[in-house]
């Protein structure tokens, strides 16, 4: 049979993160009466939550990782992404995620996170703003002007186009004009 980590990496490597969240509740409290010592448990199921923009469950696992672990570097950095989402602090978000050397483990999943974050502020973007300052977004998302400047990070908010020559929406035309 697969040993535990076997199972939530392929859970993970299907991109089923709330299974693979599950997953490692249940080894952490298979493992309870002893506390749960594996680092990695609470890390994916951390990281997981934040993916699946849970971060609720993430805090209160966060608050369930016992004392001996908190001193880990990894645990705690991903502990500071955390916060920076939960106050909503985009910028610091990046700069903490970029910042740490994540463990072969956990580098996939931060990779994914940034991109659920970055898909996030897009689309938060296009709707509070019609237009944006290269400078703003540039420090809103973690990209450069560059890339800002050639569309490759953010489209612009979409509007209907006006209807051409008496198109109706079903591009029937002329099945507005009544002016036989």
């Amino acid at each position: 049979g697969e040993t535990a980590m076997e199972e939530v990496r392929s859970v993970l490597a299907d991109g089923k993160y709330l299974q693979a969240a599950k997953a490692c509740e249940k080894i952490e409290l298979e493992t309870r009466e002893d506390t749960c010592q594996l680092e990695w448990v609470y890390a994916i199921q951390m990281i997981s939550h934040m993916i699946a923009n849970q971060l609720n469950d993430a805090r209160f696992c966060w608050k369930r990782v016992p004392e001996t672990l908190r001193q880990s570097g990894e645990l705690r950095a991903i502990c500071k992404v955390l916060e920076s989402l939960w106050d909503k602090d985009y910028v610091g978000f990046h700069a903490k995620a970029s910042a740490y050397e994540w463990s072969e483990l956990l580098q996939p999943l931060m990779s994914v996170l940034a991109g659920e974050v970055k898909a996030k502020i897009e689309a938060l973007i296009s709707q509070v703003y019609t237009s944006i300052s290269l400078e703003d977004l540039s420090t809103i998302l973690p990209t450069s002007k560059e890339e800002v400047n050639k569309g490759e990070c953010v489209s612009p908010p979409s509007f209907p186009a006006p209807f051409k020559n008496n198109q109706d929406i079903f591009g029937e035309s002329n099945f507005l004009d009544h002016s036989d």
